[in-house]
């Protein structure tokens, strides 16, 4: 008898970070984009998908 798998299909990623994360609304001042840090962020997370797809 064959032994049938269902697949499961999906992605795991880590959450997004947010700039205002622990800032009250009330606070008018905005922490600045450090714009380098972001791309190098997601050029990690592209990295890291292409690896997985690679190895599966």
């Amino acid at each position: 008898m064959p032994i049938v798998f269902e697949e499961i299909t999906g992605e795991i990623a880590p959450e997004r970070r947010s700039d205002t994360a622990g800032v009250s609304e009330t606070t008018s001042q905005h922490k600045p984009v450090d714009l380098a840090e972001e791309l190098r962020w997601e050029l990690m997370l592209l990295h890291e998908r292409s690896a997985r797809l690679k190895a599966d």
